[in-house]
Protein backbone atom coordinates (compact mmCIF):
# COMPACT_ATOMS: atom_id res chain seq x y z
CA UNK A 1 0.00 0.00 0.00
CA UNK A 2 2.86 2.60 0.75
CA UNK A 3 4.27 0.91 -2.82
CA UNK A 4 7.41 -0.64 -0.42
CA UNK A 5 6.32 -3.90 -2.26
CA UNK A 6 5.77 -3.09 -5.61
CA UNK A 7 5.01 -6.57 -7.08
CA UNK A 8 1.89 -8.54 -5.88
CA UNK A 9 3.51 -11.64 -6.19
CA UNK A 10 6.30 -11.00 -3.64
CA UNK A 11 3.18 -10.73 -1.21
CA UNK A 12 2.67 -14.81 -1.11
CA UNK A 13 4.72 -16.59 0.88
CA UNK A 14 3.97 -20.20 -0.90
CA UNK A 15 2.50 -20.59 -3.87
CA UNK A 16 0.05 -23.74 -4.93
CA UNK A 17 2.83 -25.11 -7.32
CA UNK A 18 5.05 -25.02 -4.16
CA UNK A 19 2.58 -27.03 -2.38
CA UNK A 20 2.11 -29.51 -4.79
CA UNK A 21 5.36 -29.58 -5.55
CA UNK A 22 7.21 -29.93 -2.43
CA UNK A 23 4.79 -31.00 0.02
CA UNK A 24 2.77 -33.01 -2.23
CA UNK A 25 -0.49 -31.66 -1.10
CA UNK A 26 -3.35 -31.09 -3.71
CA UNK A 27 -4.32 -27.65 -3.67
CA UNK A 28 -7.10 -26.35 -5.45
CA UNK A 29 -7.80 -23.04 -6.14
CA UNK A 30 -10.88 -21.07 -7.57
CA UNK A 31 -12.66 -24.03 -6.37
CA UNK A 32 -15.65 -23.96 -4.39
CA UNK A 33 -17.16 -26.86 -1.34
CA UNK A 34 -20.82 -26.79 -2.04
CA UNK A 35 -21.88 -30.25 0.15
CA UNK A 36 -21.40 -32.17 2.48
CA UNK A 37 -22.07 -35.65 3.13
CA UNK A 38 -20.88 -37.26 6.20
CA UNK A 39 -22.38 -40.50 6.39
CA UNK A 40 -20.43 -41.14 2.99
CA UNK A 41 -17.42 -38.70 3.72
CA UNK A 42 -17.29 -36.90 0.75
CA UNK A 43 -17.25 -33.13 -0.08
CA UNK A 44 -19.07 -31.74 -2.96
CA UNK A 45 -17.15 -29.40 -4.99
CA UNK A 46 -17.34 -27.14 -7.83
CA UNK A 47 -14.81 -25.13 -9.86
CA UNK A 48 -15.48 -22.30 -11.73
CA UNK A 49 -17.33 -23.15 -14.42
CA UNK A 50 -17.29 -26.54 -14.56
CA UNK A 51 -19.32 -29.56 -12.99
CA UNK A 52 -19.78 -30.55 -9.46
CA UNK A 53 -17.63 -33.70 -8.02
CA UNK A 54 -17.44 -35.75 -4.67
CA UNK A 55 -14.17 -35.63 -2.86
CA UNK A 56 -13.85 -38.33 -0.55
CA UNK A 57 -12.14 -37.87 2.74
CA UNK A 58 -11.05 -39.71 5.79
CA UNK A 59 -11.04 -36.69 8.08
CA UNK A 60 -12.22 -33.33 7.43
CA UNK A 61 -10.55 -30.22 8.75
CA UNK A 62 -13.24 -27.04 7.83
CA UNK A 63 -10.17 -23.78 7.88
CA UNK A 64 -12.77 -21.69 5.69
CA UNK A 65 -10.80 -18.69 7.83
CA UNK A 66 -12.32 -15.65 8.36
CA UNK A 67 -14.10 -12.51 6.57
CA UNK A 68 -14.07 -8.98 7.74
CA UNK A 69 -16.64 -7.26 10.57
CA UNK A 70 -18.76 -4.79 8.86
CA UNK A 71 -20.89 -2.88 11.15
CA UNK A 72 -24.17 -2.10 10.80
CA UNK A 73 -24.11 1.28 10.52
CA UNK A 74 -25.91 3.86 8.57
CA UNK A 75 -23.68 4.04 5.16
CA UNK A 76 -21.28 1.67 6.05
CA UNK A 77 -21.30 0.55 1.74
CA UNK A 78 -21.04 3.85 0.81
CA UNK A 79 -18.60 3.95 -1.99
CA UNK A 80 -14.94 4.90 -0.51
CA UNK A 81 -15.37 2.68 2.68
CA UNK A 82 -13.43 -0.49 2.57
CA UNK A 83 -12.59 -3.22 4.46
CA UNK A 84 -9.64 -5.16 4.39
CA UNK A 85 -8.54 -9.39 4.45
CA UNK A 86 -7.58 -10.34 1.28
CA UNK A 87 -4.98 -9.31 -1.82
CA UNK A 88 -7.31 -8.25 -3.81
CA UNK A 89 -8.96 -6.42 -1.14
CA UNK A 90 -5.53 -4.51 -0.58
CA UNK A 91 -5.49 -4.03 -4.32
CA UNK A 92 -9.21 -2.63 -4.83
CA UNK A 93 -7.91 -0.28 -1.61
CA UNK A 94 -4.68 1.11 -3.85
CA UNK A 95 -6.51 1.15 -6.96
CA UNK A 96 -8.43 4.16 -4.97
CA UNK A 97 -5.49 5.77 -3.93
CA UNK A 98 -3.53 5.92 -7.28
CA UNK A 99 -6.70 7.07 -8.90
CA UNK A 100 -5.34 9.93 -7.04
CA UNK A 101 -8.02 12.20 -5.16
CA UNK A 102 -7.40 10.87 -1.41
CA UNK A 103 -6.03 13.69 0.69
CA UNK A 104 -7.84 12.21 3.95
CA UNK A 105 -8.38 8.96 5.66
CA UNK A 106 -10.18 7.43 8.90
CA UNK A 107 -8.81 4.38 9.99
CA UNK A 108 -11.59 2.56 12.26
CA UNK A 109 -9.62 0.49 14.26
CA UNK A 110 -6.47 0.31 16.55
CA UNK A 111 -5.32 -3.30 15.79
CA UNK A 112 -2.55 -4.62 13.87
CA UNK A 113 -4.18 -4.28 10.67
CA UNK A 114 -5.64 -0.83 10.94
CA UNK A 115 -2.16 0.95 12.12
CA UNK A 116 -0.10 -0.91 9.48
CA UNK A 117 -2.56 0.51 7.33
CA UNK A 118 -2.20 3.55 8.26
CA UNK A 119 1.09 4.31 8.60
CA UNK A 120 1.28 3.12 5.28
CA UNK A 121 -1.54 5.97 4.10
CA UNK A 122 0.83 8.17 6.10
CA UNK A 123 3.97 7.18 3.89
CA UNK A 124 2.34 8.28 0.92
CA UNK A 125 1.56 12.09 2.18
CA UNK A 126 -2.52 11.36 3.57
CA UNK A 127 -3.67 12.93 6.51
CA UNK A 128 -4.60 10.06 8.36
CA UNK A 129 -7.03 9.89 11.97
CA UNK A 130 -7.16 6.37 13.76
CA UNK A 131 -10.67 6.37 15.49
CA UNK A 132 -10.65 3.58 18.42
CA UNK A 133 -13.52 2.77 20.53
CA UNK A 134 -11.21 0.57 23.22
CA UNK A 135 -8.93 3.59 25.88
CA UNK A 136 -5.45 2.05 24.50
CA UNK A 137 -4.77 1.26 20.97
CA UNK A 138 -3.42 -2.59 20.58
CA UNK A 139 -5.64 -3.87 23.25
CA UNK A 140 -3.87 -7.25 22.97
CA UNK A 141 -0.24 -5.71 23.48
CA UNK A 142 1.18 -5.41 26.50
CA UNK A 143 0.63 -1.59 27.68
CA UNK A 144 4.03 -0.40 26.97
CA UNK A 145 4.30 -1.59 23.76
CA UNK A 146 0.94 -0.14 22.89
CA UNK A 147 2.24 3.23 23.81
CA UNK A 148 5.53 2.76 21.69
CA UNK A 149 3.40 2.21 18.67
CA UNK A 150 1.16 5.35 19.34
CA UNK A 151 4.08 7.67 19.85
CA UNK A 152 5.40 6.63 16.77
CA UNK A 153 2.30 7.09 14.87
CA UNK A 154 2.01 10.35 16.37
CA UNK A 155 5.35 11.47 15.16
CA UNK A 156 4.59 10.23 11.66
CA UNK A 157 1.65 13.00 11.66
CA UNK A 158 -1.25 10.50 12.32
CA UNK A 159 -4.00 11.81 15.01
CA UNK A 160 -5.42 9.16 17.09
CA UNK A 161 -8.57 9.71 18.52
CA UNK A 162 -9.28 6.50 21.55
CA UNK A 163 -12.16 6.07 23.26
CA UNK A 164 -14.90 7.53 20.45
CA UNK A 165 -17.26 5.28 18.47
CA UNK A 166 -17.93 5.30 15.01
CA UNK A 167 -22.05 6.44 14.82
CA UNK A 168 -21.95 5.69 10.81
CA UNK A 169 -20.98 7.48 7.21
CA UNK A 170 -22.27 10.45 5.14
CA UNK A 171 -21.74 10.85 1.40
CA UNK A 172 -20.03 13.53 0.24
CA UNK A 173 -21.63 16.58 -1.51
CA UNK A 174 -21.81 14.40 -4.99
CA UNK A 175 -23.99 11.91 -3.22
CA UNK A 176 -22.27 9.09 -4.34
CA UNK A 177 -18.76 8.74 -2.80
CA UNK A 178 -17.84 8.88 0.91
CA UNK A 179 -17.57 12.62 2.52
CA UNK A 180 -17.94 12.10 6.31
CA UNK A 181 -17.36 9.44 9.04
CA UNK A 182 -19.40 10.37 11.82
CA UNK A 183 -17.71 9.82 15.58
CA UNK A 184 -17.83 11.13 18.72
CA UNK A 185 -20.45 13.43 17.70
CA UNK A 186 -18.75 14.99 15.09
CA UNK A 187 -18.54 14.76 11.44
CA UNK A 188 -15.15 14.20 10.14
CA UNK A 189 -14.59 15.03 6.41
CA UNK A 190 -12.52 12.50 4.70
CA UNK A 191 -11.90 11.00 0.91
CA UNK A 192 -11.83 7.70 2.23
CA UNK A 193 -12.40 5.15 5.33
CA UNK A 194 -10.60 1.65 6.05
CA UNK A 195 -12.76 -0.59 8.39
CA UNK A 196 -10.47 -2.40 10.69
CA UNK A 197 -12.32 -3.96 13.78
CA UNK A 198 -11.94 -7.68 13.75
CA UNK A 199 -13.02 -10.61 11.69
CA UNK A 200 -15.41 -13.37 11.82
CA UNK A 201 -15.23 -17.13 11.22
CA UNK A 202 -16.34 -17.56 7.33
CA UNK A 203 -18.20 -20.42 6.63
CA UNK A 204 -21.72 -21.66 5.57
CA UNK A 205 -21.43 -24.74 6.87
CA UNK A 206 -23.43 -24.27 10.21
CA UNK A 207 -26.50 -24.62 7.61
CA UNK A 208 -26.05 -28.48 7.47
CA UNK A 209 -28.69 -30.06 9.82
CA UNK A 210 -26.85 -33.32 10.21
CA UNK A 211 -24.03 -31.84 11.92
CA UNK A 212 -23.91 -30.54 15.31
CA UNK A 213 -21.23 -27.80 15.82
CA UNK A 214 -18.53 -27.08 19.22
CA UNK A 215 -17.27 -24.06 19.14
CA UNK A 216 -14.97 -23.07 16.01
CA UNK A 217 -11.98 -25.18 15.98
CA UNK A 218 -13.58 -28.28 17.70
CA UNK A 219 -16.41 -29.05 15.42
CA UNK A 220 -17.62 -32.77 15.46
CA UNK A 221 -20.34 -34.76 13.49
CA UNK A 222 -23.61 -36.25 14.86
CA UNK A 223 -22.59 -39.33 13.30
CA UNK A 224 -19.30 -39.83 15.43
CA UNK A 225 -16.93 -39.16 12.62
Amino acid sequence: MGDVIRDREQLIAYSADFFRRERRIDVRLETEAVGLDPRRRTVTLRSQGGPAEPLPFDSLVIATGARPVKPPLPGIDIEGVFTLRTLEDGESLKRAIDAGGVRSAVVIGGGYIGLEMAEAFAARGITVTVIELLPNLLSTYDPEIAALVEEELLRSGVVVRKGVRVEGFEPAANGRRLGYVLAGGQRLETDLALVAVGVRQRSSWRAQPEWSWAPPGRSRSTHGR
